[in-house]
């Protein structure tokens, strides 16, 4: 009779441990089990400017990012213009890709054009133009790095419930 009255003391305890410790975490992390902390934030904290770290799950704090678009093909460059009409430049938030070998040649294209226009006579007078290809956009353009044991990984969300 006295085990088990001692069994059932233990038992009671065990929940006011466990809130104590997940309490004692650091700021972005929350006890997922008994075992392993998980990095965890909340969505004010999340929103302004960065993921926090957690020691507990050995993650250090993480960068917050937007890629509205999937990545350019091997050998592609992501590039926008500034307006209609102006020149191309690369731009890793462009919403267009080009090969990188059709991107040097605009560029010499362009550097030549840019001459006549100021006048040096015998040059062509045609801009040139870019063969571009539109990006895909990401279903879920939204990510945070997180940093884990020294390897980071990029982790991609929607705040649109996708």
């Amino acid at each position: 009779m006295r085990e088990a009255a001692i069994a059932l003391g233990l038992a009671l305890t065990l929940p006011a441990v466990a809130a104590t410790n997940a309490q004692d975490a650091s700021f972005g992390c929350k006890e997922a089990g008994p075992v392993f902390p998980t990095a965890h934030a909340s969505c004010s904290s999340f929103l302004s400017g960065g993921w926090p770290g957690c020691p507990e799950a050995a993650t250090s704090g993480g960068n917050i990012g937007y890629q509205p678009y999937q990545a350019c093909s091997a050998g592609s460059v992501s590039v926008s213009a500034a307006s209609v009409g102006s020149t191309y430049g690369i731009d890793p938030n462009g919403s267009a890709c080009a090969t990188a070998h059709d991107f040097q040649n605009y560029q010499m294209q362009l550097s030549v054009y840019n001459q006549a226009v100021s006048g040096q006579p015998g040059l062509p007078l045609q801009a040139p133009i870019l063969p571009t290809i539109p990006r895909s956009t990401n279903s879920k353009p939204y990510y945070v790095d997180l940093d884990a044991s020294g390897a980071t990984t990029r982790l991609f969300f929607s705040v649109n419930g996708q």
